[in-house]
């Protein structure tokens, strides 16, 4: 009996090391409260490639790390509750944490400030029903525009958690890009649809001129790198425009590629899609003048899309030009 016993300690010991608590909380739209304890490290598991820009009250204070989808946060010194926008790299999605910090002999015995945490997405841990987004949305495109009376009634028994309502519903048919392109959404789910080159459009312009918390999601998206480098000096050889392209996103079959416009004339400029040169699907301006050179309005940007390609590729080659003296 004395050795069963002694038996039963020693798998107490060996088992209460693995034993942790985990809070967890759901991402619902509502500013996750994030409790932490001077000088203790927390672990917050987002699961998701996310980037932040931290706030420069707590650039000395707070310690942050990311590393495979997890958050790793130490407190130097108290600080009062701060937001922190967390941005999901492949959607653009918007996360928020109110982070707090207190002294390590403040915090009571039945706090969570050690505790991880993990964040889960929609009240039944779907990922994507408390955003009211349908499965076939996230391979191919974004919804906008008024849902007809199959989608929404899929949507608020999704949101709702209503069995009735969800029985009731009718199947929605799973769009795919070739359907957004060709215009034959809102023919075949009853439902209003933007084709990918306008969704992409306007969430690039949202990265380059809306604040981080007001950008859209946009499932399937992904930053890509610019490869067009330099003046891109074929885009708009009529016009005295320094053109650079600044970043670009990847959605389906489709990129769109930000470029900043610069006018370098001393008149204002009207800028017109048919003066830019290239195998372009798509051309929108943020602004549809350029101010004279020097003045507040003399830069905007232009928003390219490409099928199938970079930008680098559907530029036209400079013209050649013999050097100076050359016979």
């Amino acid at each position: 009996m004395k050795l069963l016993h002694w038996g039963g300690l020693m798998v107490g010991l060996v088992l209460s090391p693995l034993v942790s608590a985990v809070e967890l909380v759901h991402w619902n739209r509502v500013p996750i409260k994030t409790s932490l304890a001077v000088g203790q490290e927390r672990i917050v598991y987002v699961d998701r490639n996310v980037k932040l820009a931290l706030p420069v009250a707590l650039a000395d204070t707070l310690r942050v790390q990311i590393a495979g989808g997890a958050l790793y946060l130490k407190a130097a010194s108290a600080f009062p509750e701060t937001r922190i926008p967390l941005q999901v790299v492949e959607t653009g999605e918007i996360i928020l944490l109110d982070v707090t910090a207190q002294d390590a002999a403040a915090v009571t015995a039945n706090s969570t400030a050690y505790e991880p945490m993990k964040v889960l997405y929609g009240e039944a841990g779907d990922d994507l029903s408390s955003f009211g987004i349908t499965a076939g949305l996230a391979s191919s495109y974004a919804s906008d525009g008024l849902p007809g009376s199959a989608g929404a009634g899929a949507v608020s028994a999704r949101a709702s958690g209503s069995s009735a309502n969800s029985a009731a519903a009718p199947a929605v048919p799973r769009p795919t890009a070739d359907d957004a392109v060709a215009g034959r959404i809102g023919r075949t789910d009853a439902t209003t649809r933007t084709p990918v080159p306008i969704s992409l459009t306007r969430y690039a312009a949202q990265n380059m001129y809306a604040p981080l918390r007001t950008v859209e999601a946009l499932p399937g998206v992904s930053a890509v790198p610019v490869r067009a480098k330099g003046p891109l000096g074929s885009l708009l050889p009529s016009l005295d425009v320094d053109a650079r392209a600044v970043a670009a996103w990847k959605l389906s079959d489709y990129t769109v590629t930000a470029v900043r416009l610069i006018n370098r004339a001393p008149c204002a400029v009207l800028l017109d899609p048919r003066l830019l040169n290239g195998d372009l699907y798509s051309i929108a301006f943020q602004h549809p003048t350029l101010g004279p050179a020097g003045s507040a309005e003399d830069t905007t940007t232009a928003y390219l899309v490409t099928q199938g390609k970079g930008l680098e590729s559907a530029l036209l080659p400079l013209p050649y030009r013999p050097a100076k003296g050359a016979q």
